[in-house]
C-alpha cells in the first residue's frame, strides 16, 4: 500500500518542509553584497560559462526541455522583466528559467536560507541571487 504525505502549508513565506537545518541569516540594510568589478567578472564566468553547459545538457538529457517562443525575450532586451519558475524540481528549478533567458544574465530571488549555508554563500551570491526579504532598503541596496 502506498501511502502518500499530505502537507498542509501555514505560512507560504515561511515554511520549511526540506528535512535541511539551516539556521537562516538575517538579511537587512546592513546585509554586505559583493560589487566590484572582479566579482562581477567572477559571477558571469560561474554562471555563464562554467555553469551554462551542465544546466543545458541536463535539461535537454534529463527532461528533453524545449523553449517556445524564447524569441518574445529580444523584445523585451532594453527593458526589465520577470520569468517566474514554479518549485516543483529539487534541483532543475535553479536553472531552467535561466536558460531561457540565456545570454542575458539574470537574477534570482531565494530564501534566505540558500545564502546562510555553509561553503555554499558565495557561489549562491555568485549566480546572482537576491534574497527574498519584505525590506524595501535591503532589496534596493542589492540593484545598485
Amino acid at each position: 500500500m502506498n501511502v502518500k504525505k499530505v502537507i498542509y502549508y501555514k505560512d507560504e513565506l515561511n515554511d520549511e518542509f526540506s528535512k535541511a537545518d539551516i539556521k537562516p541569516r538575517i538579511i537587512d540594510e546592513k546585509y554586505k553584497y559583493n560589487k566590484n568589478p572582479l566579482w562581477d567578472f567572477c559571477s558571469l564566468i560561474i554562471q555563464n560559462i562554467l555553469s551554462m553547459p551542465i544546466k543545458v545538457l541536463y535539461a535537454k538529457l534529463k527532461f528533453r526541455i524545449k523553449y517556445i517562443g524564447k524569441e518574445n525575450f529580444k523584445k523585451l532586451k532594453d527593458t526589465g522583466y520577470f520569468i517566474y519558475g514554479n518549485h516543483t524540481q529539487a534541483f532543475a528549478d535553479t536553472f531552467i528559467p535561466s536558460i531561457a533567458n540565456y545570454p542575458k544574465r539574470n537574477f534570482l530571488i531565494v530564501n534566505p536560507e540558500n545564502v546562510s549555508m555553509k561553503g555554499l554563500k558565495t557561489l549562491v551570491e555568485m549566480l546572482r541571487s537576491n534574497t527574498n526579504t519584505r525590506k524595501q532598503k535591503c532589496n534596493e541596496k542589492f540593484f545598485r
